[in-house]
């Protein structure tokens, strides 16, 4: 384990980090004072030294330490005493701790002790891991390689299978509750964590279960199974419908249901609308598999987490020789030019499907095509002609326009994207040098960055733009850093705002 780096940001599901980029879906609190920080230097149980301050929430905190004697890192989980009185809470802190005593796995971060402070605050320790949640890095990454969601898949599913084999079932697996740990080796290690919600089969006298009653809602909105949501029975299937949400989120880049969704309408959705297929690029049997995850009725989707495990490594070994290697320092994958192929989850508004453009033959029709795009570049041309003309001298008789070896001719597509690059180019030259790009024949030359950028400046739509502004972000070129922020439009609210300053990290982090 390390304990260094970018600490998990939500370990043991206590709340958000001391501080994260605005528009992180980690969130943070910034530079607030903390109640906690003065517990640096504080050694728990004659043991265990507090160092830092890793997360505080409604519950608690929790710190990274050091073993005083054996110098090894360590999480220390801590709850407010102001909780006491709270039974919800204290039950929530009871099961973690009792979970904690069952489960020991590579996949899961482990405990290793439990107490309480000579004032009564309990404290859990833990294992401390290193690397991102897995919010993080969709935010920061976006969508994954299919491969290395499979990867990611099956470590949950065979974590997810130690727990169920215990009549465990987690009933929160999100993003925030996974970690992808950077093993040194160019690949990534799965950790699960946060039991605080979990159903443990009933005959377990160490648990007290009354926090989750039949007919009580419990767990996230938009990763609850049907049943879950209607506060029916559970058991080791309801957490296979989150895995394959966070399957269908991983390949997508995006989450398939709204964060702003109120519980009624969740439920609503889950009732009458069907689970969006996997339209990313994907093999036919992992879109499959992923469609049993969601199904409606428990008993459609696969038999066991060990199943899951089994079929997605299964795939994996299909094609080794493509498997994604993980950034060692940053844990991120490599930045790759993505599909304009972008669909959304219960919105058919939010789709985009680029098709490339058919072939045509080389007679009448690439006439046709070469006519358009001289036309419609016309002014993209004239443009970048006059901002790369050499300084004219003018004399008696007039200009004396450049000598036959001043410029060499320059790429039309190249041409026509410097002016959508340009800050100073005006609405009119943007659109023709964009209808440019758009007619240009064969399609297959046409940058990532010149069609995105060129279908930027046709849309209205705001899904549709929030979704073309990310792609650019992600292509990572640092020239379109100066004129994101022409793509921010009032009407479609403070969402592109946070897609334009996600776009404009991931530009910048490209550049450094």
């Amino acid at each position: 384990m390390s304990a260094g780096g970018s600490r998990d940001r939500s370990i043991a599901g206590i709340g958000r980090p001391r501080s994260s980029p605005s528009g992180d879906p980690s969130g943070g609190d910034g530079d607030a004072p903390s109640p906690y920080e003065g517990w640096i230097g504080r050694v728990v149980d004659e043991r265990y030294e507090l160092t830092e301050l890793l997360a505080e929430g409604g519950m608690g905190a929790v710190f990274a330490a050091r073993h005083v004697k054996l110098g090894r890192p360590f999480a220390v989980k801590v709850m407010l005493r102001d909780h006491e009185g709270n039974d919800e809470v204290v039950q929530r802190f009871a099961r973690e701790v009792a979970i904690a005593g069952k489960l020991t796995h590579r996949h899961i971060v482990n405990a290793n002790d439990c107490g309480e402070l000579p004032d009564g605050t309990a404290f859990l320790v833990l294992e401390l891991v290193g690397g991102r949640s897995l919010a993080e890095a969709l935010w920061e990454d976006g969508a994954f390689d299919w491969r290395r969601a499979a990867d990611v898949g099956a470590e949950l599913a065979d974590a997810l299978w130690a727990a169920h084999q215990k009549g465990i079932v987690h009933r929160d697996l999100k993003p925030d509750n996974v970690v992808l740990e950077p093993d040194g080796e160019g690949h990534e290690t799965v950790k699960l964590l946060d039991f605080g919600i979990a159903h443990i089969a009933s005959g377990d006298e160490t648990v007290d279960d009354t926090l989750t009653q039949q007919g009580t809602m419990v767990g996230t909105l938009g990763y609850m199974a049907p049943e879950q949501a209607l506060g029916q029975g559970v058991d080791g299937r309801s957490d296979l419908y989150a895995l394959g949400i966070l399957l269908w989120e991983m390949v997508h880049g995006q989450p398939i249901f709204d964060e702003s969704l109120s519980a009624s309408a969740y439920l609503d959705l889950l009732v009458r609308e069907p689970r969006p297929p996997v339209t990313a690029e994907a093999p036919e049997a992992f879109a499959e598999l992923v469609a049993r995850l969601l199904a409606f009725e428990a008993h459609a989707r696969p038999a066991s987490a060990e199943v899951v495990r089994d079929e997605l490594r299964a795939l994996i070994a299909l094609a080794p020789e493509e498997a994604v290697v993980i950034d060692a320092d940053t844990g991120a994958a490599p930045l790759s030019e993505p599909s304009l192929q972008i669909e959304a989850a219960s919105d058919p508004s939010l789709r985009i499907e680029v098709e490339p453009a058919p072939k045509k033959s080389a007679s009448r029709a690439g006439l046709v095509a070469l006519t358009l795009l001289l036309v419609a570049g016309l002014g993209a041309w004239i443009y970048w002609q006059r901002a790369h003309a050499p300084a004219e001298s003018v004399g008696a008789a007039g200009p004396i326009a450049p000598g036959p070896t001043s410029a060499p001719t320059p790429d039309p597509i190249e041409a026509a994207l410097e002016v959508l690059l340009s800050p100073d180019a005006d609405r009119d030259a943007r659109r023709e040098a964009a209808t440019a790009i758009l007619a240009f024949e064969p399609a297959e030359e046409v940058t990532g960055l010149a069609r995105a950028l060129a279908e930027l400046e046709g849309t209205v739509d705001c899904p549709e733009r929030r979704a073309l502004v990310l792609s650019v972000g992600r292509l990572g070129d640092p020239r379109a850093l100066p004129i994101l922020d022409r793509h921010r439009r009032r009407r479609c609210g403070r969402r592109l705002d946070r897609v334009v300053d996600r776009a404009r990290r991931l530009l910048e982090r490209a550049q450094e």
